[in-house]
């Protein structure tokens, strides 16, 4: 080993790792003064404010425990209800910008307390800090950190909870109550954030009997003394109820019944009901649907390419510990690994890349900094100065791209997926809608000096940052732009099909502006809705079907990849018996999107209407295989079952989806 390793730069004291952290602390505070808000927020933003509202009315106000689509009841999400806490004490207009600086505080601590994990491993400071910059330099958990005040507070907590033990395993067999009290805060605050908070609780029980044996002749006489034992047992008593019941008091459906509800919430988490569909290996899948190896995946392609290689340089290269030392890294890669053997066992449901799963990555990025220190250590000049270019230049990677990208820069592939660029259409990209702030901004100055009623129409609520403009707001999926009246339609591609996607057969025609990330298109902005699409999407729900025919004929040549134009075409001539010129009108639809059910459901009804139930439980069955979710399609279904003499099967379907 080269001499200048105990006093150069690989060896440097607490002075640089402050500033280190100072540095990291100022850039990440800038950043989140200019933050994206994600889709997310704004559900869990405005169920913090119905749980302030049941502290404020001493639980009368019951909303914010009605929750049966979303599941929020189920979260404590702490910081959510800090956020509405503050910007109502403050009359806060920008209430956004308050959740984007407590998500600022929650990341900054995330970042510090991994250099602290590292320090107590190794007693290094650069491994320390090498640690913070690994987490830093990550665009996916670094790019969500100011919005999403669930997975990044969470994260915190894992973490804190992990040094906090660590540092109780080194007082062994004397931990201090500081630090216990300290941990059982950690798991307060954890809980308060999520419930799964408690897998700490057998966590610690796993380590200390993990200790008795692995030290059990060293501390023989220790082990044996019921004093000592005494001792443990009480403060394991006062970490689990401080841990347990501290969590609660943020929690409005935790306190109602604090033992029955915790567990209810724990046991939804594991197994969360509702499927989202998700792009995976150019494929579109429900989220219960996913193979299981698709959290490995997303962390293999998404994380930066310098942790994945000082990871594996870590469990290749051989180096002598102390029994001690070698136990603390046990419990550091215990943390990291059991989570991901965990969910992928029980079948959890995943989805949005692995952001559920960034409490997993403080301790991997350790590891990591811990191998690429086993590989530093290793090598002489010239060896040495090569590998520290080689990691200079991985680690600028990610964070030219997070530079470039800025405020969307969590939207990152590595090299494995063959670019950020490549992995459109085939992975889920901008899953948290962050592109959108631009598309606002661009909105806003178009808007400026109008006075008018506005009417927007998005699948994003465009409102949290048009807070204060005169507009009307529709929620509107991409595919039923037809479905309200606008002047200005922003669509994110989000759950665009990737099909339409790959083969470009997706974009409208009065397009006024596209926005791009790393030159893919992620939001346009249309001008000037085709009113005959409307009018007839509205004399098709009259039941008009002749002017529907109409209208929609009229609106399809100015827009001919509207898919629900050409479906609604459809079902006004399917109305009318036209089932020739049906036929057509879906060829020529399935050209645009083979897949799309309600071309796969019309195929369906035109046997159907025709008595045809043979061939329509034929082609029913083959819209059930792209999409088992499509329940509108389910009393035809039904119906065919019925008439073809296999009224068995139609009875196990009305049981089954109460239809």
């Amino acid at each position: 080993m080269n001499e200048d390793f105990n006093t150069g730069i690989l060896n440097p004291g607490r002075k640089h790792f402050l500033l280190a952290t100072a540095i990291i602390g100022v850039i990440m505070l800038f950043m989140s003064s200019g933050a994206a808000i994600n889709i997310d927020e704004i559900l869990h933003y405005n169920q913090a404010k119905k749980v302030l509202s049941w502290y404020l009315t001493s639980g009368e106000d019951k909303s914010c425990l009605e929750t049966p689509k979303t599941n929020l009841k189920y979260y404590g999400q702490m910081p959510d209800n800090l956020s509405a806490l503050i910007n109502k004490i403050f009359s806060i207009k920008n209430e956004y910008q308050t959740r984007h600086y407590l998500g600022f505080v929650f990341s900054f601590l995330l970042v510090l307390i991994t250099g602290l994990i590292a320090f107590e491993i190794s007693e290094n400071y650069f491994i320390a800090i090498l640690s913070m910059i690994l987490l830093f330099i990550s665009p996916r958990p670094i790019g969500q950190a100011f919005g999403n005040l669930k997975d990044i507070p969470f994260a915190m907590g894992y973490a804190w909870c992990i040094l906090l033990i660590i540092k109780l395993f080194k007082a062994m067999p004397s931990p201090g109550w500081k630090n216990t009290l300290l941990l059982g805060l950690a798991i307060a605050f954890t809980n308060s954030v999520r419930i799964g908070g408690m897998i700490f609780f057998p966590y610690i029980g796993l380590f200390l009997l993990t200790w008795v044996l692995v030290f059990r002749n060293k501390s023989k006489e220790i082990i044996n003394d019921l004093n000592w034992w005494g001792k443990i047992i009480l403060k394991g008593i006062v970490v689990l109820l401080t841990g347990y019941f501290a969590g609660l008091l943020f929690w409005p459906f935790g306190l109602i019944n604090p033992v029955k509800n915790p567990l209810e919430a724990l046991s939804v988490m594991e197994h969360y009901k509702i499927s989202i569909k998700q792009i995976f290996e150019g494929i579109q899948a429900w989220s219960t649907n996913l193979p299981w190896y698709y959290l490995p995946k997303w962390l293999l392609i998404s994380i930066p390419e310098v942790t994945i290689i000082g990871t594996v340089l870590y469990f290749i290269i051989g180096q002598k510990r102390k029994r001690e030392n070698l136990f603390l890294r046990s419990i550091l890669i215990f943390s990291f690994i059991f989570p991901i053997i965990y969910v992928i066992i029980i079948n959890s449901n995943l989805y949005s890349g692995w952001r559920q799963m960034y409490f997993i990555y403080p301790p991997l990025v350790v590891l990591s900094s811990l191998g690429l220190m086993k590989l530093y250590k290793r090598l002489k000049k010239p060896l040495l100065q090569i590998s520290w270019a080689m990691t200079l230049i991985l680690v600028l990677i990610p964070l030219v791209h997070s530079a470039k990208n800025y405020p969307s820069e969590y939207i990152y592939f590595n090299s494995l997926t063959g670019s950020t660029k490549k992995a459109w259409s085939n992975y889920e990209y901008d899953y948290y809608w962050h592109e959108m702030k631009k598309a606002s901004n661009w909105l806003a100055k178009e808007l400026e000096g109008n006075n008018k009623d506005i009417r927007i129409a998005s699948n994003f609520d465009i409102r949290s940052y048009l807070y204060d403009k005169n507009i009307r707001f529709e929620y509107v999926h991409f595919y039923d732009k037809i479905s309200v009246d606008w002047d200005y339609a922003i669509l994110g591609v989000n759950y665009v099909h990737p099909f339409q996607l790959k083969n470009n057969t997706w974009q409208p025609r009065n397009i006024k502006k596209t926005f791009y990330h790393d030159g893919n298109p992620t939001i346009i902005i249309l001008k000037g809705q085709d009113k005959n699409a409307f009018n007839g999407y509205s004399a098709f729900l009259d039941n008009n079907f002749e002017r529907a025919d109409s209208l929609l004929s009229l609106a399809m040549p100015n827009d001919p990849t509207d898919l629900n134009i050409i479906a609604y075409l459809g079902e006004s001539r399917l109305a009318l018996n036209r089932f020739e010129d049906v036929k057509k009108l879906i060829a020529n639809g399935k050209e645009l999107h083979p897949y799309y059910e309600p071309f796969l459901l019309l195929d369906a009804k035109i046997e159907i209407k025709q008595k045809n139930y043979p061939e329509g439980l034929e082609l029913l069955k083959i819209l059930f295989r792209e999409n088992p979710r499509y329940f509108k399609a389910l009393p035809y279904l039904i119906e065919c079952y019925e008439k073809t003499g296999q009224k068995e099967k139609a009875k196990q379907i009305k049981k089954k989806y109460n239809v």
